[in-house]
């Protein structure tokens, strides 16, 4: 999926610390990602509790991305 069509929905929470993210696209695709899985042009860094953090690759140049719950 592409990072910025995304919207974080909910968390799925584990014991040991692997998160999963629930989220949702423009046109209602869902998705489940935890850390490392590959998005477009780049990858999910981690999943907390409340947000997620994803890292893309840009022209060279690579920046984090957050998405939070909304009403967390």
């Amino acid at each position: 999926p592409n990072v910025e069509g995304l919207k974080l929905v909910g968390v799925i929470e584990a014991e040991n610390g692997s998160n999963r993210a629930l989220l949702e696209d423009k046109v209602g695709v869902s998705y489940i990602l935890k850390s490392g899985d590959k998005v477009k042009r780049g990858y999910v860094l981690r999943v907390e509790i409340d947000r997620v953090y994803f890292q893309v690759f840009e022209y060279g140049w690579s920046r984090t991305i957050a998405l939070a719950l909304d009403d967390y």
